[in-house]
């Protein structure tokens, strides 16, 4: 086994306050730029566009062991491993925060593109500024331990259109509510956890109207795709407002995880 210092460059403001530990051996510190470290990592467009359209002002700094002999290591487990560091980031910020890049070995650098995105707007607004992520990050770990798909899936939805998202967004909804052995009315389970957990009237229509054009979707029924899409509901602004509602059933979990 051969082990290495990894460095996961990270994209978008956190705004912490403080370096903050996840465990014992994973750190989140800001950039050493006294000693350059910032060179190690490339990104698309970068001469062009600048530093500012990238900010990243923070990494992921740990100890990594992988088998020299393994053709998959150390590249794709290391991004297997750390997934769920990526959902608890994609959960509590608004705005795209995500790996940007990736060296592994910081003394002898194989440098790797993780992501050519550019993000669009520099501000990262937490979807609850009450809360700092340390405090919510102590709580998130084991949340995650109970329903990961939930999270997983939710985080994904992130990176698709509109159709495909419909799919994983209530994916990520029947995770966090609906019994293993259920396989029939799982509509209704989402609905009845939402409205256990105090969801309005509104945000509840948000989830049944989801589940009503993500049948459409993955059934592949046109016409009704088509009229649904017509009307004067599933716009842009709609898509973004169930994405707040499915936010605020995952916070919900994670400060009363079941």
């Amino acid at each position: 086994m051969k082990k290495v210092k990894v460095l996961l460059a990270l994209y978008g403001a956190l705004r912490l306050k403080n370096n903050l530990k996840l465990d014992d051996k994973v750190l989140v510190r800001s950039i050493g730029t006294l000693n350059n470290e910032e060179n190690l990592f490339k990104f698309v467009n970068w001469r062009i566009y600048g530093r500012a359209t990238c900010p990243y002002d923070w990494v992921i700094e740990f100890d990594y062991k992988y088998d020299e002999n393994d053709a998959s290591e150390p590249y794709p487990k290391l991004l297997i491993n750390n997934g769920y560091i990526e959902c608890s980031r994609r959960l509590f910020y608004k705005h795209d925060v995500g790996f940007a890049a990736l060296a592994i070995d910081v003394n002898n650098p194989k440098n790797y593109l993780i992501s050519s995105k550019m993000p669009s707007n520099i501000i990262f607004e937490a979807f609850d500024g009450s809360i700092e992520f340390s405090d919510f990050w102590e709580k998130y770990t084991s949340a995650y331990q109970k329903k990961p798909a939930a999270y997983e899936y939710f985080s994904q939805a992130l990176n698709y259109p509109n159709g495909i998202k419909s799919i994983l967004f209530c994916s990520s909804l029947e995770s966090l509510f609906v019994p293993d052995d259920e396989k029939s009315k799982k509509r209704d389970f989402v609905i009845q956890g939402a409205k256990i957990l105090g969801f309005s009237n509104k945000e509840q229509d948000y989830l049944k109207d989801l589940f009503e054009y993500r049948n459409a979707y993955i059934h592949a029924d046109k016409k009704k795709q088509l009229s649904l899409l017509s009307g004067p509901k599933f716009t842009l602004k709609w898509y973004e407002e169930c994405e707040e509602v499915i936010r605020k059933a995952l916070f919900n979990h994670v400060y009363k995880s079941w």
